[in-house]
């Protein structure tokens, strides 16, 4: 299988798969986070528009400069550095910029950036996991190679995986993983985490979760300590940050109310 081009156009210009699911996931951010009634609780009709200017440059930036941080030695030129509708590109990095470059954004309009991000937090798993769809058609980030029924083979040329060896299609237990996360965050997240700050928390703790457990399985793991990749080693620290956040919110709410009383 392989689908990495799906329409050549001109030259080395083409419709990659790719690109095209990233298209279709922040389309459909963009549709669900302007129908929640929060948009316009927090006054963003104004803001928005810059906003999302932002964080799709920090998003795409973000995520290939971890990608080449991490995989600088596969890159032969300047031009595979550059190349980002070929497939590369980092999930982690991409929210770490989003999440410092957006902030200071909204530090200088008066922004609530907890409010604003507990938004962003119940969508972004769409983003997430219809990526992960791109990088499966792509061949990238892909899985080790495996015996189990449950294995994909590519066979295209332009594919960016290894050829005619079952693997195991890692991008996809991702994105059911997402999805799982997407219903979590609507359905029970949002109505337990009330507090500023706590529906990021929870989300940036279960995301990095789902990160660091699907890195086992990757072919593309550049080992540190001999144990984990330092995508792992990331994830890891964000699970710290964003768990200490949440407990301390929790306890912290839970003693006002004592106090109230």
């Amino acid at each position: 299988m392989g689908w990495r081009i799906l329409l050549p156009l001109y030259g080395p210009f083409a419709i990659h798969s790719y690109g095209l699911m990233i298209a279709i996931g922040f389309y459909l951010f963009l549709y669900f986070i302007q129908k929640d009634k929060r948009f316009k609780t927090l006054g963003l009709q104004d803001y928005f528009s810059t906003i999302l200017f932002i964080g799709i440059i920090a998003g795409v930036v973000g995520a290939r400069l971890l990608y080449i941080l991490q995989e600088w030695h596969t890159l032969s030129s300047w031009y595979e550095v550059i190349s980002m509708w070929k497939g590369g590109g980092s999930e982690l990095g991409s929210v770490l910029l989003v999440l410092l470059s957006v902030s200071l954004y909204l530090y200088w309009h008066s922004i609530s950036i907890l409010s604003f991000f507990d938004l962003v937090a119940l969508y972004a798993p769409i983003v997430q996991g219809v990526a992960r769809l791109g990088c499966f058609f792509a061949g990238c980030c892909g899985g080790l190679v495996t015996t189990s029924w449950m294995h994909v083979v590519y066979t295209d040329v332009n594919s960016l995986a290894p050829l005619h060896i079952p693997l195991h299609p890692i991008q996809l237990y991702t994105f059911l993983l997402d999805m799982i996360l997407f219903i979590f965050m609507h359905k029970v997240a949002r109505v337990y985490l009330v507090r500023d700050g706590q529906l990021l928390s929870c989300y940036l703790f279960l995301s990095s979760t789902i990160r660091f457990s699907t890195g086992f399985l990757r072919n593309d793991r550049d080992m540190l300590f001999g144990v984990f990749s330092s995508n792992q080693v990331i994830a890891l620290c964000v699970m710290g940050v964003a768990m200490s956040y949440l407990l301390y919110s929790t306890w912290y709410s839970y003693f006002c109310k004592e106090r109230a009383l």
